[in-house]
């Protein structure tokens, strides 16, 4: 998924789309914990946010 949201930012230079790998992996990672189910969501705000922009 990293790579997708990697692809996404080159072309178009925004970083809302790496933020979101970024929260995605460490959501991820501490979903263990369960604070990693917080952590996806954020990540699904910036998803959002960068597919907003993205459509603008």
């Amino acid at each position: 998924m990293e790579n997708a949201y990697t692809a996404l930012e080159s072309p178009s230079n925004m970083n809302e789309h790496s933020d979101a790998s970024r929260w995605y992996w460490l959501g991820s990672l501490l979903t263990i914990v369960f604070v990693g189910v917080i952590l996806l969501i954020v990540a699904d705000i910036y998803a959002i946010l960068g597919y907003y922009r993205l459509s603008r």
